[in-house]
């Protein structure tokens, strides 16, 4: 039988003369009990869809596998999206508020009734709010049932986004116990243009995969399976199609202006790709261009990249990027967003691990293509770097302990309240 979300009663602190805390003598006593009678908290996460972003892999990591005594479920307008069935799979529940097409305007007084009918019925511990509009209903749920409130900030401050997104961003931040951030850059623009206390304020990046070292066989059999020729550089990017957002014209406007036999692999798919398409046969006639779509093998097109390209105009920490490093690929990235972070360390004078060129600048792209293909030994020490780092951010463990250490003390700061 489940629980409703509760905290065990409050543990008293002992603290010695030193001020530091010391042992309390009846924590073994509680410790045996509280293990097998800890109520169960659940979490209710709501977001309009599962897709395959960076929100999506820190939901999926949650709940693989279940930890101590959270529950991890989602509300979402739709159970459309790629990735809802592994939720599923992995033992997540999804709450599907739609029905008959009914969530297609982005303010729907309907699914918002449902959606308190089912906060009243569940009495989740905590709400958290996913993306724009799972962050407007999520919030307003918040403020008539009384239930806490936890804000999960994907939003890069550089994006062009219009005046609702900025005005439910600024209402769901001051509304929210707590906000959680994937960059420091983030972090920063809310403490300072929307006055959030850092004290309300945590840096959790997402996760991604660490790949054990691939074989020169398995490379080879990778560029196989796509049709490319094992002997021929491959170029690499993965993501959503958007050009107006990741910029993917300008890598084959790089690859245009470099001479020597090249192959690009570009995994995605999205609403531009049928012009970008053509540009490659417009810009880069002398290479070859394989547009692969959406695909879920990450280890076979990473495997078969050489060097992995993301230039961006703006991102918020960069998945694709992170899951390259973590396979230890070379990678040329613009410095935007949380982009910047994850290739440089807080150390001043550290050496970046990955190239690093200007937004729009296919001219200068196209330069450290050709620096990195010419100088092999460059390529592998980039790539070593970029392993290290991925170890050091990205660990999945570490970042469900950090994640739903968070919830927890969200909890924890209600109940005193």
């Amino acid at each position: 039988m489940e629980v409703d979300a509760t905290l065990p009663g409050r543990r008293s602190r002992f603290v010695g003369k030193s001020g530091f805390g010391v042992a309390d003598p009846m924590k073994k006593k509680r410790s045996g009990v509280s293990k097998s009678r800890q109520p169960t908290l659940r979490i209710l996460h709501v977001m309009p869809w599962f897709a395959t972003g960076g929100v999506e892999v820190a939901k999926l990591n949650l709940v693989s596998p279940a930890s101590g005594n959270l529950r991890h479920e989602a509300v979402c307008f739709s159970k459309a999206g790629p990735w809802a069935e592994k939720f599923q799979q992995q033992g997540g529940v999804i709450h599907c508020l739609a029905r008959n097409g009914d969530a297609q305007r982005f303010w729907n007084p309907i699914l918002f009734l449902r959606l308190l009918r089912l906060v009243r019925t569940l009495r989740p511990g905590l709400l958290v709010g996913c993306m724009f509009e799972g962050t407007l209903y999520a919030q307003l749920a918040s403020r008539i049932t009384g239930i806490p409130y936890v804000h999960e900030d994907h939003w890069d401050p550089s994006a062009p986004h219009g005046f609702l997104a900025r005005w439910n961003h600024r209402m769901a931040t001051r509304q929210a116990k707590l906000c959680i951030t994937v960059s420091k850059n983030a972090a920063r623009h809310l403490q300072r243009t929307l006055g959030i206390l850092p004290k309300k304020i945590r840096v959790i990046r997402n996760p991604c995969r660490i790949y054990p070292v691939f074989s020169r066989s398995f490379r080879t059999a990778s560029k196989q399976q796509f049709g490319l020729e094992p002997g021929v550089p491959v170029i690499g990017t993965c993501c959503r199609l958007d050009d107006r957002h990741k910029r993917v014209s300008d890598l084959i406007r790089a690859a245009g202006q470099i001479r020597r036999p090249l192959q690009i692999l570009i995994v995605g798919d999205g609403k531009d790709r049928a012009t970008l398409e053509q540009l490659a046969r417009e810009s880069c006639p002398q290479h070859r261009v394989l547009f692969a779509g959406y695909r879920t093998d990450h280890r076979n097109f990473l495997a078969a990249m050489d060097i992995f390209v993301s230039v961006p105009a703006y991102e918020a920490m960069g998945m694709a990027v992170a899951e390259a490093m973590g396979a230890g690929r070379p990678c040329i990235v613009t410095s935007v967003g949380g982009l910047s972070e994850i290739v440089r360390k807080a150390k001043a004078g550290s050496e970046p691990c990955a190239e690093i060129v200007p937004v729009a600048s296919p001219r200068r792209l196209a330069d450290r293509l050709q620096s990195l293909l010419a100088d092999g030994f460059r390529a592998q020490k980039l790539a070593r770097l970029a392993k290290v780092r991925a170890v050091a951010l990205f660990v999945p463990q570490q970042h469900r302990r950090s994640l739903e250490e968070a919830y927890r003390s969200s909890i924890r700061v209600s109940q005193k309240a």
